[in-house]
Protein backbone atom coordinates (compact mmCIF):
# COMPACT_ATOMS: atom_id res chain seq x y z
CA UNK A 1 0.00 0.00 0.00
CA UNK A 2 3.16 2.41 0.35
CA UNK A 3 5.58 2.85 -1.13
CA UNK A 4 8.76 4.61 0.11
CA UNK A 5 11.67 5.67 -2.47
CA UNK A 6 15.31 7.02 -1.24
CA UNK A 7 17.88 8.64 -3.31
CA UNK A 8 21.34 9.14 -2.43
CA UNK A 9 20.19 12.39 -0.59
CA UNK A 10 16.92 12.59 -0.87
CA UNK A 11 13.93 10.75 1.31
CA UNK A 12 10.41 10.82 0.80
CA UNK A 13 7.89 8.41 2.94
CA UNK A 14 4.40 9.11 3.18
CA UNK A 15 2.97 9.33 6.91
CA UNK A 16 0.38 6.70 6.55
CA UNK A 17 0.11 2.99 7.53
CA UNK A 18 1.48 -0.14 5.04
CA UNK A 19 -0.38 -2.75 7.06
CA UNK A 20 -3.59 -1.70 6.34
CA UNK A 21 -6.29 1.07 4.45
CA UNK A 22 -5.47 4.21 5.77
CA UNK A 23 -9.31 5.98 6.53
CA UNK A 24 -10.92 9.59 6.45
CA UNK A 25 -14.37 10.43 7.88
CA UNK A 26 -13.34 13.67 5.73
CA UNK A 27 -14.59 14.82 2.33
CA UNK A 28 -11.53 17.13 2.00
CA UNK A 29 -8.78 15.21 4.41
CA UNK A 30 -5.45 15.99 4.67
CA UNK A 31 -1.93 14.38 3.12
CA UNK A 32 0.63 14.36 5.29
CA UNK A 33 4.21 12.92 3.77
CA UNK A 34 8.02 13.34 4.76
CA UNK A 35 10.19 14.71 2.04
CA UNK A 36 14.33 15.41 3.03
CA UNK A 37 16.65 17.95 1.37
CA UNK A 38 15.26 18.43 -2.25
CA UNK A 39 15.31 21.41 -4.68
CA UNK A 40 13.37 19.03 -7.20
CA UNK A 41 9.93 20.09 -7.98
CA UNK A 42 6.73 17.78 -6.41
CA UNK A 43 3.99 16.27 -7.98
CA UNK A 44 0.75 15.34 -6.08
CA UNK A 45 -1.92 13.38 -8.03
CA UNK A 46 -5.15 11.96 -6.20
CA UNK A 47 -7.33 9.77 -8.14
CA UNK A 48 -10.02 7.59 -8.49
CA UNK A 49 -9.32 3.94 -9.69
CA UNK A 50 -11.02 3.30 -12.87
CA UNK A 51 -11.30 6.99 -13.31
CA UNK A 52 -8.79 8.32 -16.17
CA UNK A 53 -8.90 11.62 -15.40
CA UNK A 54 -7.10 12.65 -11.79
CA UNK A 55 -9.11 14.04 -9.13
CA UNK A 56 -6.17 16.37 -8.15
CA UNK A 57 -2.64 16.49 -9.95
CA UNK A 58 -0.71 19.88 -8.54
CA UNK A 59 3.19 20.19 -8.62
CA UNK A 60 5.12 22.40 -6.33
CA UNK A 61 8.46 23.18 -4.83
CA UNK A 62 9.42 21.80 -1.43
CA UNK A 63 10.92 24.92 0.01
CA UNK A 64 12.50 23.31 3.16
CA UNK A 65 13.30 19.44 4.03
CA UNK A 66 10.32 18.13 6.52
CA UNK A 67 6.77 17.13 6.64
CA UNK A 68 4.81 18.54 3.95
CA UNK A 69 0.95 18.52 3.99
CA UNK A 70 -1.86 19.36 1.69
CA UNK A 71 -5.24 19.73 2.31
CA UNK A 72 -7.71 18.48 -0.59
CA UNK A 73 -8.92 22.06 -2.36
CA UNK A 74 -12.46 23.48 -2.15
CA UNK A 75 -12.35 24.32 -5.88
CA UNK A 76 -12.62 20.16 -6.88
CA UNK A 77 -15.14 17.23 -5.57
CA UNK A 78 -14.66 15.75 -2.23
CA UNK A 79 -14.61 12.53 -1.40
CA UNK A 80 -16.77 9.82 -2.00
CA UNK A 81 -18.38 7.83 0.68
CA UNK A 82 -17.27 3.94 0.70
CA UNK A 83 -14.98 4.89 -2.28
CA UNK A 84 -11.35 4.21 -2.37
CA UNK A 85 -8.97 6.61 -4.06
CA UNK A 86 -4.83 6.51 -4.68
CA UNK A 87 -2.67 9.44 -4.11
CA UNK A 88 0.95 9.69 -5.14
CA UNK A 89 3.90 12.41 -4.17
CA UNK A 90 6.57 12.66 -7.31
CA UNK A 91 9.79 14.06 -6.40
CA UNK A 92 10.29 14.87 -10.76
CA UNK A 93 13.63 14.01 -11.12
CA UNK A 94 12.97 14.13 -14.82
CA UNK A 95 10.11 15.57 -16.71
CA UNK A 96 11.03 13.20 -20.04
CA UNK A 97 11.61 10.05 -18.02
CA UNK A 98 8.70 9.55 -15.06
CA UNK A 99 10.42 5.84 -14.67
CA UNK A 100 13.37 7.97 -13.26
CA UNK A 101 11.51 9.94 -10.69
CA UNK A 102 10.95 8.96 -7.16
CA UNK A 103 7.50 8.31 -5.59
CA UNK A 104 5.37 7.08 -3.20
CA UNK A 105 1.92 6.14 -2.93
CA UNK A 106 -0.87 4.74 -0.98
CA UNK A 107 -4.42 4.74 -0.84
CA UNK A 108 -7.43 6.35 1.42
CA UNK A 109 -11.30 5.52 1.81
CA UNK A 110 -13.83 7.61 3.19
CA UNK A 111 -16.05 6.35 6.03
CA UNK A 112 -19.13 7.43 7.57
CA UNK A 113 -19.26 8.29 11.23
CA UNK A 114 -21.13 5.84 12.67
CA UNK A 115 -23.11 6.90 15.85
CA UNK A 116 -20.81 5.63 18.13
CA UNK A 117 -18.29 7.16 16.93
CA UNK A 118 -20.11 10.80 16.24
CA UNK A 119 -21.39 10.26 20.52
CA UNK A 120 -17.72 9.66 21.44
CA UNK A 121 -16.28 12.80 19.72
CA UNK A 122 -19.12 14.79 21.24
CA UNK A 123 -18.24 13.73 24.43
CA UNK A 124 -14.53 14.69 24.16
CA UNK A 125 -15.61 17.92 23.02
CA UNK A 126 -12.58 20.29 20.96
CA UNK A 127 -9.74 19.04 22.63
CA UNK A 128 -7.83 18.01 19.71
CA UNK A 129 -5.33 15.59 21.11
CA UNK A 130 -8.90 13.75 22.68
CA UNK A 131 -10.52 13.67 19.44
CA UNK A 132 -7.23 12.37 17.83
CA UNK A 133 -7.33 9.57 20.09
CA UNK A 134 -10.77 8.86 18.98
CA UNK A 135 -9.89 8.59 15.73
CA UNK A 136 -6.90 6.17 16.38
CA UNK A 137 -8.56 3.82 18.49
CA UNK A 138 -11.08 3.72 15.48
CA UNK A 139 -8.55 3.16 12.33
CA UNK A 140 -9.50 6.15 11.23
CA UNK A 141 -5.93 7.50 10.48
CA UNK A 142 -5.73 10.66 8.58
CA UNK A 143 -8.11 12.22 11.05
CA UNK A 144 -5.80 10.79 13.75
CA UNK A 145 -2.86 12.61 12.31
CA UNK A 146 -4.51 15.52 11.29
CA UNK A 147 -6.13 16.40 14.31
CA UNK A 148 -3.25 15.22 16.70
CA UNK A 149 -0.76 17.78 14.23
CA UNK A 150 -3.35 20.79 14.96
CA UNK A 151 -3.56 19.94 18.82
CA UNK A 152 0.73 20.09 18.64
CA UNK A 153 0.57 23.11 16.63
CA UNK A 154 -2.07 24.78 19.26
CA UNK A 155 0.63 24.00 21.74
CA UNK A 156 4.13 23.43 20.22
CA UNK A 157 5.60 23.54 23.99
CA UNK A 158 3.17 20.90 25.51
CA UNK A 159 4.91 17.90 26.26
CA UNK A 160 1.39 15.20 26.01
CA UNK A 161 0.55 17.44 21.75
CA UNK A 162 3.96 16.51 20.99
CA UNK A 163 4.83 12.75 22.50
CA UNK A 164 1.48 12.10 20.97
CA UNK A 165 2.63 13.20 17.30
CA UNK A 166 5.88 11.93 17.66
CA UNK A 167 3.91 8.71 18.30
CA UNK A 168 1.85 8.82 15.79
CA UNK A 169 4.69 9.62 13.52
CA UNK A 170 7.03 6.20 15.08
CA UNK A 171 3.44 4.35 13.74
CA UNK A 172 4.16 4.96 10.60
CA UNK A 173 8.00 4.10 10.43
CA UNK A 174 8.84 8.00 10.66
CA UNK A 175 12.58 9.03 11.95
CA UNK A 176 12.99 11.77 14.55
CA UNK A 177 11.33 14.67 12.89
CA UNK A 178 12.90 18.23 14.58
CA UNK A 179 10.81 20.93 16.56
CA UNK A 180 11.48 23.50 13.79
CA UNK A 181 10.59 21.12 10.80
CA UNK A 182 7.39 20.26 12.93
CA UNK A 183 6.78 23.94 13.89
CA UNK A 184 7.19 25.33 10.22
CA UNK A 185 5.37 22.47 7.88
CA UNK A 186 5.47 22.96 4.49
CA UNK A 187 1.81 23.66 3.78
CA UNK A 188 0.36 23.46 -0.11
CA UNK A 189 -1.61 26.27 -1.11
CA UNK A 190 -4.80 25.41 -2.11
CA UNK A 191 -4.51 27.90 -5.13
Amino acid sequence: MRSDHHASDTNLQLLVPDNHLPLTVSARPTFFWYVSNTTLPVRFTLVEPGVAEPLLDRSFIVKRPGIVQLTLPSDIPGLALGKEYRWTVSLVCNKERPSENIYAYSSIKRVAITPKLAQTLAGVGTEQQKRSLVYARSGIWYDALNRSYIGYKANPQGKVPRWYFSKLLNQVGMPTVSDQQLQQPNTISNQ
